[in-house]
C-alpha cells in the first residue's frame, strides 16, 4: 500500500487544521493510500532548545503571543528564528533522516514554512526516490526561506503571485502547481442544513444585513477589534461574524466589547457553545457578500 505521510506543525494551528483537512479528502476519496499526519515539533523535540529548558515547545510561545494579541511579535522576530533555524539545520535534516529510513514513505507532503530545505535533504538522504510536495497555505511566499526552495520538488500554489514567486526560483514548469486557494475542510463544502436567513436569525444577526466574516488563523487576533469598529464607522450598515479560532481570551474581550452586535464562536474540534452553532453559522455566511481574511502574523510584509 502507498504510505503518504503529511508533514505539519502546531504553530498557529492552521497548519494542523490543513494537514487535517487533506488527510480527510484523500479519505473520502478511497483512495488505497496508508495516509499518516507527521507532527513535525514532536520530531524536533530532541533539539528545540526552549523546550529542554522551559519543559513549553518552542511554537508554544507563538501561540501565546497570538493569544495575547502581540501580533507584529512574530514577525519582529523572524529574523532571528531562520537564524536559529539554519544554525540547527544539520540536527534536523539527521533528525528526519533517521524517521524517514524507518518509515519509508512513498511520498511526503508538506504544509509548513521554514523547513523546507531540511526536509527536502533528510528525504534525499533516507529516500532518495520518494518526491516533496510543498503546499503553501499563505498566499504569498515571504522570501528568502520561507515557503519557496531552490530544490527538485514539487510545490502547489494558491495565488498567481505565489506562482510567480515558484518561477523566480527556478522552479520548473511541470513542478508548479495552481490551485484556487488555501485547503478548507470538505465539512465546509456539505450542503448547509439550515437556510441562510433561518441561520443569521439563529445567531442573532439580521437576516437582511450583509455579513461580514472576520478570521485571522487557529488564535485569531486582537486586530479583529479595529476591523469592526472601523466597520461600524463606515456608512454601510453591516454585521460581524468573528471567528477567534481558540483564543478564548480574545473571545471574551469581543464579547464584551461587542455583545450586542457580533456573535463569536469557536474553532476546529471544540465544539462551539449551543446546539446547532456550527450548522448556524454555515448557512449565515453562506452568500454572505464580504469575506475578511488578514494575512498570518509572519507572513506580513
Amino acid at each position: 500500500m502507498t504510505r503518504l505521510q503529511i508533514v505539519y506543525f502546531d504553530a498557529g494551528g492552521g497548519h494542523r487544521s490543513a494537514a487535517q483537512a487533506l488527510a480527510e479528502v484523500l479519505r473520502r476519496q478511497q483512495h488505497p493510500w496508508d495516509i499518516q499526519l507527521v507532527n513535525l515539533d514532536g520530531l524536533f523535540e530532541p533539539i528545540d532548545f526552549v523546550y529542554r529548558a522551559t519543559g513549553v515547545r518552542a511554537f508554544e510561545f507563538y501561540n501565546w503571543s497570538l493569544r495575547l494579541g502581540w501580533t507584529s511579535l512574530p514577525s519582529r522576530l523572524l529574523p532571528a528564528s531562520r537564524r536559529v533555524i539554519r544554525l540547527l539545520h544539520e540536527r534536523q535534516v539527521d533528525l528526519l533522516c533517521d524517521y524517514w529510513t524507518r518509515t519509508k514513505p512513498d511520498l511526503v507532503v508538506s504544509v509548513v514554512p521554514h523547513f523546507g530545505r531540511a526536509i527536502f535533504e533528510g528525504l534525499r538522504e533516507s529516500c532518495p526516490n520518494t518526491q516533496l510536495v510543498t503546499i503553501l497555505t499563505d498566499l504569498v511566499d515571504t522570501p528568502p526561506h520561507f515557503w519557496l526552495e531552490r530544490q527538485n520538488q514539487h510545490f502547489i500554489c494558491g495565488s498567481a503571485k505565489a506562482i510567480d514567486q515558484a518561477r523566480q526560483i527556478g522552479a520548473a514548469e511541470s513542478r508548479i502547481w495552481r490551485v484556487s486557494g488555501m485547503i478548507v475542510h470538505p465539512k465546509f463544502y456539505e450542503p448547509a442544513t439550515v437556510a441562510q436567513r433561518a441561520g443569521r436569525r439563529g445567531l442573532g444577526l439580521s437576516p437582511d444585513l450583509p455579513t461580514v466574516l472576520v478570521l485571522f488563523g487557529g488564535y485569531g487576533s486582537a486586530d479583529m477589534v479595529t476591523i469592526v469598529e472601523q466597520l461600524r464607522s463606515s456608512r454601510t450598515a453591516v454585521q460581524s461574524i468573528l471567528l477567534c479560532g481558540r483564543n478564548e481570551r480574545l473571545r471574551r474581550k469581543l464579547s464584551k466589547t461587542f455583545q450586542r452586535s457580533n456573535q463569536e464562536s469557536g474553532f476546529g474540534t471544540r465544539r462551539p457553545p449551543g446546539s446547532g452553532t456550527h450548522g448556524k453559522i454555515q448557512s449565515a455566511i453562506c452568500q454572505s457578500p464580504a469575506l475578511a481574511s488578514p494575512a498570518s502574523p509572519a507572513t506580513r510584509s
